[in-house]
């Protein structure tokens, strides 16, 4: 018997990927109550979470597994390689700083669009990350 931790339970349910998608889709619901509560557009919502979520599983890919690469990268391929979120080598910190820069520049240009504050569209989405990592780890 190995002490290895096997990323799946049961066969062919992966129980890592299901906590972390249950963890966005929390943080997301929970930013729509928020947006209604404070009276903001909640057509914001799609469009960001179209752009946040592949770029933070981009940003968290890529400082997962800059360390792998000592030397550098050595052709195209494993620069592509750095981006590839579903072979694993995932970092939190990646994934939160791909997704509030994705977050800055979006919100920024929909809040010029609809005269609100990028602060005000923060205090509504960023407490929820803190949400999503609860349900994802």
């Amino acid at each position: 018997m190995s002490n290895e931790i096997k990323p799946e339970y049961g066969g062919f349910f992966r129980v890592y990927a299901f906590t972390m998608t249950l963890g966005m889709a929390l943080a997301i619901l929970y930013s729509v109550y928020k947006f209604k509560r404070k009276g903001l557009p909640l057509s914001a919502i799609p469009i960001a979470t179209i752009f946040i979520i592949p770029i933070s599983l981009f940003g968290a890919s890529l400082f997962g597994k800059l360390n792998e690469f000592q030397t550098g990268v050595q052709n195209f391929q494993e620069f592509l390689a750095l981006f590839a979120f579903w072979q694993g080598g995932l970092s939190i910190h990646g994934g939160v700083y791909g997704g509030v820069l994705a977050g800055i520049i979006i919100f920024y240009f929909i809040g010029r669009k609809t005269h609100i504050s990028l602060l005000t569209y923060f205090d509504a989405i960023v407490p929820n990350i803190l949400l999503g990592q609860v349900a994802g780890r």
